[in-house]
């Protein structure tokens, strides 16, 4: 009966020590991910950037300029080119765009231009007559283009509109 609780106790010892070293890996490997060593200091963007974004429709252009010097944009845009006749509200473009610089100039640009568009549907009404009703749709356009400065790039053409966009190093 001695042998078996000695037998006992030294497997629950040598588990415990087991479990200690195992939580000291863990507890080192997760300091390494949680506080890495020291980084070479990052080098601050300087130059400010300006985007141009140009969009044609019906013989009319509209342009809007942004400046940033690095990282994300993100803003509303009025939609010069919304007819006003249609509805009162004014219609807006939801563009953000983030940015990546290349080594020598340029940069790698992921962007996301939106609005919302309002179209008349006919429904039927309970005693049969027909009615109009406003209905949205959203229509977006994501896509990742290499922007060089001074060097248009065309992001979307149709019969109806064309839509690109130009960085500039100021």
């Amino acid at each position: 009966m001695k042998t078996l609780i000695a037998i006992a106790v030294l497997v629950l010892f040598t588990n415990s020590i087991s479990a200690q070293q195992d939580q000291k890996q863990f507890q080192q490997r997760l300091n390494t991910i949680v506080q890495p060593g020291p980084q070479p200091p990052r080098e601050i963007q300087t130059k400010n950037l300006q985007l141009e974004l140009t969009i044609a429709r019906a013989g009319r252009t509209a342009r809007y300029l942004m400046t940033f010097n690095g990282g994300q944009i993100q803003t509303d845009l009025l939609d010069k080119l919304a007819d006003p006749s249609t509805n009162a509200e004014p219609k807006f473009i939801s563009f953000s765009a983030t940015f990546t610089p290349f080594e020598d100039n340029g940069g790698e640009l992921a962007l996301f231009i939106g609005r919302t568009m309002n179209y008349r549907a006919g429904s039927r009404t309970e005693n049969g007559a027909q009615r109009d009703i406003i209905q949205s749709r959203n229509l977006a356009h994501t896509t990742k283009v290499a922007l060089r400065p001074g060097k248009p790039v065309l992001l979307f053409d149709d019969q109806d509109e064309q839509i690109t966009l130009k960085l500039t190093e100021l």
